[in-house]
């Protein structure tokens, strides 16, 4: 905002310049000339013009057409002198000034977007304490709007330190929960890239993939979770979402297979070992298998 501000100053005091300059550079002699001075140079023409016809025969009397000409000059001159005309002092400009700044920063603020700027500016400055309740789990959880403006905070913070890992973790993680897929994905692969060795970002990102609506992103999240269950073979989360991946994908025997591995890695009394066996059986209804 305060480069923002000097730029408007700037440009305000470059058009009261041009407003007022070229009423500071007309002085008192730089009007019409005066009668004095048009008869002095009608006269000098006039005396030229006669020397010029009495050389070439036009005229014989030179003398008489002088004193002619003189004769008219001087009936010519006012019987008062005319007085000078009152200059106006500098400050008179004053008020034309202050018209044209309250005119242009009023239309500013009703056009420019100033509002948005100063509410903007608010969310930003409020990115401290939203992050500091959020990270405290006894503190109130943040409501929707809070979420939003801590969003906005935090992609002005990440426009000052794009290299901050743990905050474009948190932004994917509110695009998430907010629903926003695109927010979610392009945070979530500003991580991933600032951290290629850490595969609970890879799991964000391709969780944020597989749940995009966009079958481009479907294919890169499959293809981002074979990368990682290559690194860990027996993550449970992986090879969940690997198989759900695989079940969007029509690939109906490979997430068969994916959830069989799944259920060898779980205890018999797990939660998530019926709903897995659910999951099987819809695969293998979608096969063709039927019960087998």
């Amino acid at each position: 905002m305060i480069a923002l501000g000097v730029t408007m100053a700037f440009l305000l005091a470059l058009a009261a310049g041009v407003f007022v300059l070229p009423a500071l550079r007309l002085g008192p002699g730089s009007g019409a000339m005066s009668r004095d001075g048009l008869n002095t140079l009608f006269y000098r023409r006039r005396l030229d013009e006669l020397a010029r016809d009495e050389a070439e025969g036009l005229i014989a009397e030179r003398a008489r057409h002088i004193e002619d000409l003189q004769q008219n000059l001087l009936a010519d001159i006012p019987t008062a002198r005319q007085a000078p005309r009152r200059r106006l002092g500098n400050w008179v400009l004053l008020p034309g000034v202050v018209t044209l700044m309250a005119v242009t920063l009023g239309f500013y603020a009703g056009t420019g977007g100033y509002g948005q700027l100063w509410r903007w500016q608010r969310q930003v400055d409020e990115l401290p304490v939203l992050r500091a309740r959020l990270m405290d789990p006894h503190a109130r959880q943040l409501t929707p709007a809070e979420l939003s403006r801590f969003a906005v905070g935090l992609r002005a913070s990440l426009q000052r330190q794009p290299d901050n890992v743990r905050d474009w973790l948190m932004l994917g993680r509110i695009g998430a929960a907010r629903k926003d897929a695109a927010m979610a994905i392009l945070a979530f692969e500003r991580a991933w890239r600032l951290a290629p060795d850490n595969d609970d970002i890879g799991l964000d990102y391709a969780t944020a993939l597989i749940r995009s609506a966009d079958a481009g992103d479907n294919l890169a999240g499959n293809r981002l979770l074979h990368q990682l269950i290559q690194r860990r073979p027996s993550s449970i989360p992986t090879l969940n979402l690997l198989a759900i991946s695989e079940y969007q994908q029509n690939n109906f025997p490979q997430a068969i297979i994916l959830w069989r591995r799944l259920l060898t890695l779980l205890p018999a009394d797990d939660a998530h070992v019926e709903i897995i066996e659910h999951d099987i059986d819809l695969a293998r209804k979608q096969s063709g298998q039927g019960g087998a």
